[in-house]
């Protein structure tokens, strides 16, 4: 059922979202532009001998900026992020709380108004384990490259749907009783509605 719904956000809401845009106008994506991103994804991590593996959701806040020269678009972006990853094993439990990072991305303007890009990130997420004999947490930078495309739904109003993974680069812990044997690694759907500033 949770890839079903996976799956159902990549390929039917966002190309339903786009067959309504009003394409009477040209947008501008030059410029500054906040708003909120919704995602669902896949973690996995092994720790202390246990492979935790699960489902999350995810919300976010975003803002960003960027530069149109012809048709190639160079932009910058930073985003906080609050996730809901739980998983019991066992011999014990792991979650996974806030992020933020930020990204440079590179794309294309297409028909002036839909942006294909690619984004190159690094991220920061936060995450507890417990188990009978350790209560401890440990912090994870990643690697989080993404590719997506925007799309002006009104002049002011943009909507996003893309596809980001996520790969531990380094990880900083409290303690060495915490064995970390496969870094974490996240995959995820993103829908985002952005309004341009």
């Amino acid at each position: 059922m949770k890839r079903t719904l996976f799956l159902l956000l990549f390929f039917v809401v966002f190309p339903g979202l786009l067959r309504a845009a009003d394409r009477s106008f040209v947008g501008n994506f030059k410029g500054m532009y906040g708003g909120l991103s919704l995602a669902y994804g896949s973690a996995r991590v092994s720790v202390n001998g246990s492979s935790f593996r699960g489902f999350f959701p995810l919300v976010g806040g975003l803002m960003g900026g960027g530069q149109v020269i012809n048709s190639l678009y160079l932009g910058l972006e930073a985003e906080v992020d609050a996730m809901h990853f739980d998983c019991k094993r066992a011999n014990g439990h792991l979650e996974k709380h806030q992020a933020f990072g930020g990204a440079l991305r590179i794309g294309k303007v297409l028909q002036d108004n839909f942006l294909s890009y690619l984004s190159l990130g690094l991220s920061r997420a936060h995450y507890e384990y417990r188990s009978s004999s350790l209560k401890t947490s440990f912090d994870v930078w990643s690697f989080s490259p993404e590719i997506g495309v925007d799309a002006f739904v009104t002049p002011n109003f943009m909507i996003r749907s893309s596809v980001r993974y996520e790969r531990a680069t380094h990880i900083s812990q409290k303690t060495r009783a915490l064995y970390i044997s496969k870094k974490p690694s996240t995959s995820m759907v993103k829908i985002g509605f952005f309004y341009k500033i």
